[in-house]
């Protein structure tokens, strides 16, 4: 009202001030699509009923509705001109009431209007003006047409004909049309049409023609009166056509909503609009054709899940009485129906906004339960669409977390591989989505026993770090998000521990494609790598060391390889194929790889080829360098080649794409800058800055073991030898490391380098800690090897032997190292060091007195351990050391050491046996002496000097009454045992652990028994020559060392029940791993048979001895035929061989057919049953042999 009075009072005069004439302009403006606004109308019509005061309805008189007649004399210039005005005449008539007739000029008109003449005139435009205006004279007539159904027919098909003229707007008849459309939309018209009888073709026709107008051009204007006439014949229609859900659901599908987005929004807003009068009929037809399942000719009823899924999302009312009757379709015995259920209903509970979980929780918990469908596709499928569930519905997160913890033990690899995916594109989406629950259930996936699973576990939690990390580092370190992601790292490192090539390979490919991308500059890969260094843990750190050396190891082959080709391909073909066979061990799938290097060998001969390769593993080349080199290697062999992924492989192993000279410069720096800001304390937390500068070094002391060609820059030798001055003796040891690890390149190229270190390694070797004299030491021998200064520093470490000399640990550390890497100049004056000093005045003298109390413990940390102690200890070392460099009159000098070290572990760790030193002390010594027979026995001279009575209490040592030398002992004996470094009779010792009280321990046996036996049955597979020495690699042969140290065992008593409890575990403890997954029994039983066909090779005359042996043997025998079972395998047809040092042919013909275990024995005894024989002694494991070990003064030895 505001609005027209404020253009009445400014523009009323330009109408002479004539209301009338003013209202009535401005309605034709809004009719004639001359203005859009939507409010017009309405504003038209309060000016006729308020300003005009004249009430809607009123009659304007005769004069006012003058219609024109319309008679076939006209011609088509006059009819169009008579129904313009017609047209314009009754568009300015308004409706009467409803109890008044209409005039009868109206009634006239309206009957000449829809004769022939004018709907099936042949001029389109004299079709369209009559169209227009019988629609209005529907309007007028409103809600009773002066037409019959006959007549109501051929103008509503006259109407929809003259529709079609809206799909051009730059017509000049779409004003018309468009005014057509107005005209029967506002009056609802169409209304008519849904209640004539017959009438259903028409109303499908009005329908399609609606959806087929609709495009990207269609002005929102037309599409609501679209949409207004859709909804009235729905709404209003007594009948409709069952064929009109098809024209409308049709442009819902998938295709045709992609195809025709336009029609799509308009088959929502419809279905929106009149949800209420569409939900019976939706309601039969799924009921007809989804429960029911009659056949059906509808075109949409092949997508009947797919239009469920589209209402759901449009309007859910209309499914209410739907979806229950899905439940039963869940619970179906046809797979492939269940699956399209299951796929419905994940989709319709984990769309954006779903509330369907809560409304319908019968069906919900329905759903849930697929994930434990027996169907692998319905399982599959329900894991699918966790992803949308975590994102989207924070609170089922917690019932699908436990349904994909489930899952991840499923059986089926796909279904373990399809959780890992799930959860690490949630995560990729959104991390903080995902509980840690799930995180749990990805490194667990990473130790799966498929390769499948576990590769996809690697990789996609790598490239889950890739994107978290995606970014400036100074804005990825701050992020939330990085935190979260933190332990993907750590994890993926430790997948490099076990024996799989395969993982290997992945983890190391992640590492230079996710972890640090090669494709960064050096600026970002080096921050990267520090932030990267700094998060890892100690076991993470120590595989990242791991992965290099390989990668240095694979790549000098590789080098060597291509050198040799070089040279004289001919000459060097079992030099190339050794080095091939070095590679092939490295890489999975050896079988394939030998075949694909083998042709690669062939095509080196190129120089070409051969030049791009060596390129590949230069240490002057840059990462961009290698990175081409590559390349041009694949390009050279061709991407089609068979060998092509093999090589690609074997060169991501071994270029050294990570690093360059230029790469380390920076890291270099980057960590000096850090030690910058710990001295000035410019950090607000300088203990953090402290400790990420530790890391720093760490990173470049591995860096440099794996690329000691990239450190050969003299600024960063010079950074490092500013660092051996800090006080920090960690740092120190660190980059004292590195200097050894470059000490090849310094001696080569910087002499400037040489002379600045001198000095300040030889204060480091005689006056640092430990570990510095002994870096300082092995430094000084890789740079001044061939120098005088190492025998002026050797002649000061002699003249420093003084027990009150404070530096003397260090002293006697350096002269270890110098006796084991310098061996000649250790000779001069080794009597001075060994015999004068380290046995008179160090080993054979208790200079402290014990002091007793209450709390004498069997172990101290080494603060509280006595200064004598650990001279001793030093000692001990510097023997072991001493002998290992000798290279002549081995036996003059070990057998003393040896039984120096034997008196000590028979003493309980007390040499002289006065009873002056502590329990803690004690422990260390024995400790120290069973380690420096171990590391002795390394090699064979040494090995083969000790009898059996040393040997049997060497191995009591893993019976030790103090856990923690128990516990060192095995992991010494373990890395001897797992570098094939130790006897394979050193393996048997391990058989004792079964005794074990401390479940920590016995675990970490039984995982070194485990590796080492799979260590030397992998080493029979790769190397061919190992066959022809089998009795000293396989493991099966470690069985008769275990039954001699038994038989010889202080505690065995063969009739005594307990007693050989005990060491029935000891046994199966060595038994279990070597028989599990093999056919070894027939060899294993034929050698037990074996052994009781011989004597004690140490005392043949000893009957009881012999029986022990016998019942040792008879113990492993029934344990073997007890714990497998019945085993029907052929006899072993040959003869296994037995140590002659262990025994002896027997001279009795007889076979030895008796069994010496006590009547009534069984090995299925439980544990601490009663029996026969007297009860054992009721110490711990191992006590009373340690007991044993002590002799009295008269049965000591003598002590040299």
């Amino acid at each position: 009202k505001h609005c027209m009075r404020f253009i009445w009072s400014n523009f009323g005069a330009k109408f002479g001030g004539n209301r009338h004439q003013f209202s009535w302009t401005i309605e034709n403006l809004y009719r004639s699509n001359l203005c859009y606004v939507n409010s017009l109308c309405l504003v038209c019509w309060l000016i006729r009923r308020d300003l005009l005061n004249m009430p809607a309805g009123r009659k304007r008189g005769a004069n006012e509705l003058a219609l024109k007649e319309i008679t076939q004399k006209l011609s088509k210039e006059e009819v169009i001109k008579r129904l313009t005005a017609n047209i314009t005449v009754l568009m300015n008539y308004a409706q009467p009431d409803a109890s008044d007739t209409p005039p009868s000029e109206l009634t006239e008109f309206a009957y000449d209007i829809a004769q022939p003449l004018v709907i099936n005139h042949k001029d389109k435009d004299v079709r369209l003006l009559g169209a227009c205006a019988i629609a209005e004279v529907l309007r007028i007539c409103a809600p009773k047409p002066p037409y019959d159904d006959e007549q109501l027919k051929n103008i509503f098909t006259l109407f929809i004909n003259q529709l079609h003229g809206l799909d051009k707007p730059s017509s000049a008849s779409f004003i018309k049309c468009m005014q057509l459309l107005e005209s029967l939309a506002q009056v609802q018209s169409f209304v008519v049409l849904a209640n004539m009888p017959d009438a259903n073709d028409l109303i499908l026709s009005l329908f399609k023609t609606f959806f087929n107008l609709v495009n990207e051009n269609t002005s929102s204007k037309v599409q609501s009166y679209m949409l207004d006439s859709m909804v009235s014949v729905i709404q209003y229609g007594e009948n409709i056509p069952v064929d009109l859900l098809d024209v409308l659901l049709i442009h819902i599908t998938p295709a045709q909503k992609s195809s025709d987005p336009h029609c799509y929004k308009l088959a929502v807003s419809v279905i929106q609009r009149a949800s209420t009068s569409l939900e019976p009929y939706v309601q039969r037809f799924f009921n007809s054709n989804l429960v029911v399942g009659e056949q059906s000719d509808s075109e949409v009823a092949e997508h009947m899940y797919d239009l469920l899924f589209e209402l759901n999302r449009i309007e859910p009312t209309v499914l209410l009485a739907v979806l229950p009757q899905l439940e039963f379709k869940l619970k179906s015995g046809d797979i492939e129906e269940r699956a399209q259920v299951t796929r419905l209903l994940a989709k319709m509970f984990s769309d954006r906004n779903s509330a369907l979980a809560t409304q319908n929780a019968p069906l919900w918990n329905c759903f849930i339960g697929r994930f434990e469908d027996m169907s692998t596709d319905i399982r599959k499928e329900c894991i699918k669409y966790s992803k949308y569930f975590l994102v989207y519905h924070p609170e089922q997160v917690q019932t699908i977390a436990e349904k994909l913890s489930q899952r991840q033990l499923d059986p089926d690899e796909q279904i373990r591989q399809e959780v890992v995916k799930t959860i690490c594109e949630t995560a990729a989406e959104n991390i903080s989505c995902v509980p840690d629950s799930l995180f749990d259930v990805l490194k667990e996936r990473m130790r799966d026993k498929k390769w499948a699973v576990r590769k996809e576990a690697l990789t996609s939690i790598a490239r889950l770090y890739r994107k978290v990390m995606s970014g400036p580092i100074s804005i990825v370190s701050a992020k939330e998000a990085t935190q979260q992601a933190m332990w993907i790292p750590n994890k993926l490192l430790h997948a490099y521990y076990p024996e799989f090539p395969e993982d290997k390979v992945c983890v190391e490919r992640c590492l230079i494609t996710c972890l640090v991308p090669v494709s960064l500059e050096n600026e970002e890969s080096v921050q990267r790598l520090i932030l990267l260094f700094s998060n890892l843990d100690d076991n993470a750190k120590k595989a990242f060391g791991e992965l290099l050396r390989t990668q240095q190891s694979l790549r000098n082959h590789l080098n060597e390889m291509v050198e040799l080709s070089n040279e004289d391909a001919e000459g060097n073909k079992q030099a190339i194929q050794r080095r091939a066979a070095m590679i092939v061990r490295l890489m999975p799938d050896a079988l394939k790889t030998q075949t694909h290097l083998s042709e690669f060998i062939r095509l080196l001969t190129g120089s070409e080829l051969r030049g791009h390769l060596s390129s590949v593993v230069s240490w002057s080349a840059t990462r961009q360098q290698v990175i081409k080199a590559k390349g041009d290697v694949v390009s050279k062999i061709g991407s089609r080649h068979a060998i092509v992924d093999t090589i690609k492989t074997l060169m991501d192993r071994a270029c050294p794409a990570l690093t360059d000279s230029q790469f380390v410069a920076l890291l270099v720096k980057k960590v000096s800058e850090q030690f910058t800001a710990v001295d000035m304390d410019l950090s607000e937390d300088s203990v953090d800055l402290e400790e990420a500068t530790v890391n720093g070094i760490k990173l470049l002391n591995i860096l440099s073991s794996a690329f000691p060609g990239h450190f050969c820059d003299p600024e960063v030798f010079e950074i490092f030898i500013g660092w051996l001055r800090h006080p920090n003796h960690h740092i120190v040891e660190l980059c004292l490391e590195i200097f050894i690890a470059t000490g090849d390149e310094i001696k080569a190229n910087h002499p400037q380098i040489v002379s600045c270190l001198q000095p300040l390694l030889t204060k480091l070797a005689t006056q640092g800690t430990v570990k510095q004299a002994k870096y300082a030491t092995r430094c000084f021998n890789m740079v001044y090897s061939e120098s005088k200064a190492f025998g002026r520093v050797y002649n000061s470490l002699v003249s420093s032997l003084d027990y009150d000399n404070e530096h003397l640990l260090a002293v006697l550390t350096s002269l270890g190292q110098i006796a084991l890497l310098q061996p000649q100049l250790f000779a001069n004056k080794h009597k001075t060091v060994v015999k004068m000093f380290v046995l008179k005045k160090l080993l054979m003298v208790d200079r402290c007195t014990r002091e007793f109390d209450k709390r004498d413990e069997e172990w101290s940390p080494v603060e509280d351990i006595s200064k004598e102690t650990l001279l001793k200890v030093r000692g001990h070392k510097l023997m072991v050391r001493w002998l290992l460099g000798l290279d002549h009159d081995e036996k003059q000098f070990a057998a003393p050491v040896v039984k120096l070290f034997d008196c000590t572990l028979a003493n309980d760790g007390d040499l002289n046996g006065e009873d002056n030193i502590r329990s803690a002390d004690r422990s260390r010594l024995r400790l120290s002496a069973a380690c420096g027979l171990l590391r002795l026995a390394r090699m064979k001279k040494y090995c083969d000097m000790m009898n059996m009575d040393q040997l049997q209490r060497l191995a009591l040592t893993i019976q030790d009454s103090c856990q923690e030398v128990r516990q060192a002992f095995i992991a010494k004996l373990h890395r001897g045992l797992i570098t094939l470094q130790l006897p394979l009779s050193f393996l048997s010792i391990l058989a004792f652990t079964g005794a074990e009280t401390c479940k920590t321990i016995k675990a970490e046996a039984k995982d070194a028994l485990v590796k080492n036996v799979t260590v030397r049955r992998n080493f029979v597979k790769q190397h061919s020559r190992a066959k022809d020495v089998l009795f000293a690699i396989l493991p099966e042969y470690s069985i008769p060392y275990a039954v001699y140290f038994v038989a010889h065992h202080p505690d065995f008593q063969r009739l005594n029940f307990q007693s050989l409890d005990m060491f029935r575990d000891c046994l199966w403890m060595l038994l279990e791993p070597i028989v599990q997954h093999t056919d070894n029994f027939p060899f294993l039983s034929k050698l037990l048979q074996n052994i009781k066909q011989t004597k004690d090779a140490q005392d043949e005359g000893d009957e009881e001895q012999n029986k022990r042996l016998y019942a040792a043997c008879d113990l492993a025998h029934e344990l073997l035929t007890t714990k497998l079972g019945p085993v029907k395998l052929a006899p072993f047809p040959g003869e296994p061989l037995l140590p002659t040092r262990l025994y002896t042919a027997c001279k009795d013909p007889n076979p030895n057919i008796a069994v010496y275990l006590p009547e009534g024995y069984s090995v299925k005894r439980k544990p601490g049953a009663a029996g026969t024989g007297v009860s054992p002694k009721s110490q711990p494991a191992g006590s009373s042999a340690k007991k044993s070990q002590k002799r009295t003064s008269s049965q000591r030895p003598q002590q040299k």
